[in-house]
């Protein structure tokens, strides 16, 4: 079952999924120089999807598409300057 802090999709659906990082204090400006990503079973390490992110600043994009229904973790890690954070997002797939 999906809940509010799941994105969803649906088995077959292909469909672009979003997010940004935040300045950590006002005025301060983010530029994203790379994004990967990789996308695993709620309770498992196999990784079903990975790739590049396209970024635009301090955007990032990643194309998802899954083939079978259920509750998935989306993994990113952002470079930033020296740093490197890395930010879970769960998905729901359903039929």
């Amino acid at each position: 079952m999906c809940g509010n802090e799941y994105i969803e999709y649906y088995v077959g659906e292909k469909r672009e999924l979003e997010g940004y990082a935040l300045p950590k204090t006002a005025g301060e400006t983010v530029v994203i120089t790379s994004a990967k990503y990789e996308v695993t079973r709620e309770y498992g390490e196999e990784v079903i999807l990975s790739g590049d992110c396209e970024i635009d600043g301090n955007a990032f994009r990643a194309m998802l598409s899954f083939s079978e229904a259920g509750n998935y973790v989306f993994t990113v890690t952002l470079s930033i300057g020296e740093e490197e954070p890395i930010e879970k997002a769960h998905i729901c797939v359903r039929k």
